[in-house]
């Protein structure tokens, strides 16, 4: 088979490909000013696991459980610290660091759902995921360093959640 450019420009990127820079995450508790703020994130990868079933000298290979990774973002901290101030608040609900008590009653209490939103070249959503039961179980470091100037500083949330349901 010879390789033709053409033909990969007109059936593999008919359309120019999926620029990543064009989403948008929701998560409820944050509110419009994370959705600002959220400047890297991922749709979280997944695996299925496989049972290997002996029969006869081989291994017969069945569809196991499906687990999820944990998902990341990466936030812009703005200077009255109002994002970082929620996800605190809200890992300390979950397990507070002098007494070791939850506040919230059950996990569904502290859980919620996300929206990873992907847009194309002209502003229509091509594709949404919602996680289902998140909560922040890492909220990153923030980075401090005199030689550090002319940008804005980040630090990484890492969500734990259920599973996601992909849609259009």
């Amino acid at each position: 088979m010879a390789f033709s450019v053409q033909n990969f420009k007109s059936a593999a990127l008919s359309q120019g490909g999926y620029r990543p820079a064009l989403f948008e995450v929701q998560v409820t508790t944050l509110g419009e000013e994370f959705n600002l703020l959220c400047m890297s994130s991922q749709v979280p990868s997944f695996t299925t696991g496989i049972i290997e079933v002996p029969y006869f000298g081989r291994k017969v290979k069945i569809a196991g459980d499906r687990t999820f990774a944990e998902w990341t973002t990466t936030v812009m901290i703005e200077e009255d610290f109002s994002q970082r101030a929620v996800l605190e608040e809200w890992a300390r609900k979950v397990n507070d660091g002098p007494s070791n008590i939850r506040s919230y009653g059950s996990p569904e209490d502290y859980k919620e759902d996300a929206t990873i939103k992907l847009y194309g070249k002209t502003g229509s959503k091509l594709r949404e995921y919602t996680l289902v039961g998140c909560w922040p179980s890492d909220v990153g470091t923030i980075e401090l360093d005199w030689n550090t100037t002319d940008t804005i500083g980040t630090y990484t949330v890492t969500w734990s959640f259920d599973y996601f349901n992909p849609g259009s």
